[in-house]
């Protein structure tokens, strides 16, 4: 098994700053989510995900 290094620590990201970073609109994203190209959301506490 191949092991990587990271410099930094995995960051969640809200959705405004996925599609800030992206391009892409919300509803694109969560298009992209439902056909499986990007990662699903992750509850992060009190009815927020990430």
């Amino acid at each position: 098994m191949e092991q990587t290094k990271s410099t930094q620590p995995a960051r969640l990201l809200r959705i405004r700053e996925v599609a800030a970073r992206t391009g892409l609109s919300r509803s694109t994203v969560y298009v992209r989510v439902a056909a499986g190209d990007f990662p699903a959301p992750v509850a992060i506490g009190g009815c927020r995900v990430a």
